[in-house]
């Protein structure tokens, strides 16, 4: 019963993180929709300049088509987005509990906490100590005992005793007592083998319980190192790498608009900074 009540508590602990994991998928998608947005905008201003460019001789016609392409992959670029944001929804309300229509406005997606992740002989400790199915797990290991010290017991004799009384109206008050014995004269066939069984089914138990702390351990390293990743990766793009991809375009826009780069580096210059910014995203969704 302990068991199963812990079982429980580690289904609604499941439950938890997966509406958190849901939440933040949809915080994601809304915000890599307003990236891309904005992204399609640029595009269109290089479009804007491009047309206006080739308008005047300065500018090739192979410019003019390469953004129009460009702007239409970013429209289905975003159609992907918006559809991947339904689901999600649809997902997120399932798990709520509530119908997968139910309208979902925008949400927020907060910044990086302050500080850093605590350490992971500190997360070990914690999960180990209140981890709802390592206390399940533990609780079967104490029914496997109790079930084997229980089968050794059928290897010994059984005494029964018991006092009986009769009021007969045509005969005299009876009594009688009664004495028994369960002797296992067949122990080697059927008890001998239930306590094999039991010793097993112990042993199994305490191997799951081994596993799931084993596997406690190493989700526990796995995703401690997944977020620091994500939470090193997520500062160098906003601190570097972001700032420098948007110079690039400013600086590449001004040059094309003089003729000294192609129109192809403005545009992936763009798209390099579309890239790193849904990224940026990303990684924060994640940590």
């Amino acid at each position: 019963a302990a068991a199963v009540g812990a079982d429980a508590d580690e289904q609604e602990r499941m439950l938890a993180a997966q509406v958190r994991m849901a939440y933040y998928e949809v915080a994601y998608a809304d915000r890599a929709l307003e990236v891309m947005e904005r992204t399609r905008a640029l595009l269109r201003d290089f479009l804007s300049v491009a047309t206006t460019m080739y308008s005047v001789g300065t500018g090739i016609q192979q410019d003019v088509l390469r953004a129009q392409v460009d702007v239409a992959r970013m429209g289905e670029e975003i159609t992907r987005m918006a559809q991947m944001r339904i689901a999600a929804a649809a997902r997120l309300n399932a798990l709520l509990g509530r119908e997968a229509a139910t309208p979902i406005g925008a949400l927020e997606l907060p910044d990086l906490p302050a500080g850093d992740l605590p350490p992971a002989d500190t997360l070990m400790a914690w999960a180990l100590a209140v981890r709802p199915a390592l206390r399940a797990s533990a609780e079967r290991v104490a029914a496997a005992e109790a079930l084997l010290v229980a089968a050794r017991r059928e290897l010994f004799p059984d005494f029964s005793i018991g006092v009986a009384y009769q009021q007969r109206p045509q005969f005299p008050t009876m009594m009688s007592l009664m004495v028994g014995i369960n002797l296992p004269i067949f122990a080697a066939a059927k008890q001998v083998p239930m306590r094999r069984e039991m010793a097993a089914m112990r042993d199994m138990s305490q191997a799951d319980l081994l596993n799931l702390r084993n596997e406690t351990i190493a989700r526990i390293v796995e995703t401690r190192a997944r977020a620091a990743q994500d939470r090193a990766l997520g500062r160098l793009y906003r601190t570097s790498i972001l700032p420098q991809a948007r110079s690039a375009v400013q600086a590449a826009l001004a040059s094309y608009r003089v003729g000294q780069v192609p129109f192809m580096t403005l545009v992936d210059n763009q798209m390099t900074v579309n890239r790193y910014e849904t990224e940026t995203i990303r990684l924060l969704a994640d940590y």
